[in-house]
């Protein structure tokens, strides 16, 4: 499947290319070619590029019928016993397992099919009976095995991405999606929000109250912030007590209001703990792809650190104008000057 997702990115490329060569008189009778194979594409991709679960599905069906034509018209000089596993096992890795069992069962309703057709018959209905619960048996268990393995190693990929410590995001992972949301920002024309925190003071709970104090208040914090957040919205753990946080289409006015909210729940939560923590927060809004996700990351975490020189405890938000890299900055107060990353 990621391979078809892959040519038909490809096919719209190239069809692109051919279309710009061409001067305007010619393409008007292409246009509306074009026109439909966008909508035919918004149709069959998702949002992130992946065929959507009906279109799968048609196509496995339809290679279901495939199989079944061919076996009808090969006659029983050759066998596709084996053949009828392929579209199971498509179900099994692309799709659901419900969506698997009846594709099992519309395998061998073809398969028998196919042998009414060629002739195929049984001494008695018990023998017809056991045959057809052997291959149901033979394509299930196939299914179930593949799919278990499927299961075990989305949950080894999951666990490369995520944090053990406070399950969030680790920084591998949140650099591939923040990557894919400034390119989907700088696609449709939306703003995108960064935000980096740091606990302030963390080291002093650590050598006071042990690391298993410093674990739980990791995990509370993780916790609070995710209270906050949409379900597109991102938090990663990067490291010690820094967390960053994405906010896909979100201006700097929405991203006062939720980093507010964020920083009074994580104050009543370590009030609630008596810790004597505070945090400081560094918050850049881009509305154009001028930064890369590293360099979106580095601009946050110097304004986080900008907040920590000017005495912690606080916010200072940023919004990215120009390809120059100037940066205008909210919350009243002016960071200390900083290289310029983009140099």
């Amino acid at each position: 499947m990621d391979a078809l997702n892959t040519l038909l990115l490809r096919q719209r490329r190239g069809f692109r290319a051919f279309m710009a060569k061409l001067p305007p008189r010619a393409t008007t009778p292409i246009r509306p070619i074009s026109q439909i194979l966008s909508r035919f594409r918004a149709m069959s991709l998702d949002e992130n590029g992946s065929l959507r679960t009906g279109v799968r599905v048609a196509l496995i069906y339809g290679l279901v019928l495939s199989i079944l034509s061919a076996d009808i018209l090969a006659g029983p000089d050759f066998t596709f016993e084996l053949t009828y596993l392929i579209p199971v096992l498509l179900s099994a890795w692309f799709t659901s397992r419900n969506i698997t069992i009846t594709t099992a069962l519309a395998s061998v309703l073809a398969w028998t099919v196919a042998d009414i057709a060629g002739g195929s018959c049984h001494s008695s209905i018990s023998i017809y009976l056991l045959d057809l619960g052997r291959r149901l048996l033979l394509l299930v268990v196939a299914a179930l095995l593949l799919s278990r393995l499927r299961r075990a190693l989305e949950n080894e990929r999951e666990s490369a991405r995520t944090d053990g410590l406070t399950n969030v995001m680790n920084l591998r992972a949140f650099y591939e999606v923040t990557e894919q949301e400034l390119n989907r920002s700088a696609r449709y024309s939306h703003p995108v929000t960064m935000a980096y925190l740091d606990i302030d003071n963390f080291k002093s709970v650590n050598d006071t109250q042990g690391h298993s104090a410093g674990d739980r208040l990791l995990r509370t914090v993780s916790a609070g912030i995710r209270k906050c957040l949409r379900k597109t919205d991102t938090v990663a753990r990067l490291g010690g007590d820094e967390f960053a946080i994405l906010l896909p289409e979100t201006g700097q006015e929405a991203a006062r209001v939720t980093l507010g909210r964020i920083q009074e729940t994580l104050k009543d939560d370590v009030r609630r703990s008596r810790l004597p923590v505070t945090f400081s927060i560094g918050v850049l809004t881009c509305s154009e792809k001028l930064l890369t996700a590293e360099k979106l990351i580095r601009e946050a975490d110097s304004l986080m650190y900008s907040v920590k020189r000017s005495g912690k405890d606080s916010i200072i938000y940023a919004g990215e104008a120009g390809s120059g890299g100037m940066r205008s900055y909210a919350q009243g107060r002016q960071p200390d000057p900083r290289p310029n990353l983009d140099a």
